[in-house]
């Protein structure tokens, strides 16, 4: 998104982000607004302090961040990317996390359009 605010985020977050999940967050200031809405379980870690919460190590943002990494790699090898085909970008992303493992894309790609186009007989 062009502005990261809580105004633009909140929408957002709310159209994607399924009722009574659990939100693994930072603390930065635009997620503060969350809180007040009783849509989820909220969990936050303070990156001032620690990474992953010393209490319950289950709560951390590392997941996240590190496909977000990954993302931004992928990008990089391209030299960037207009906005026009971000979208495109992020589901080949998505795509390839979910079926291109374990050097089988060919086979999944092929798997998931007959799975999509059945053969009529």
């Amino acid at each position: 998104v062009r502005r990261r605010n809580a105004a633009t985020l909140i929408p957002i977050i709310f159209r994607h982000v399924r009722f009574g999940s659990n939100v693994m967050k930072d603390e930065w200031r635009s997620y503060r607004r969350l809180q007040r809405f009783n849509r989820f379980r909220h969990r936050a870690v303070n990156h001032g302090l620690h990474f992953v919460d010393p209490t319950e190590p289950a709560v951390h943002t590392q997941t996240i961040e590190n496909k977000n990494g990954q993302l931004k790699d992928m990008i990089r090898r391209r030299h960037g990317v207009v906005d026009q085909i971000l979208p495109s970008l992020l589901k080949e992303f998505n795509w390839r996390e979910r079926f291109g493992q374990r050097n089988m894309v060919f086979y999944n790609f092929w798997s998931q359009v007959a799975a999509l186009y059945p053969c009529q007989r």
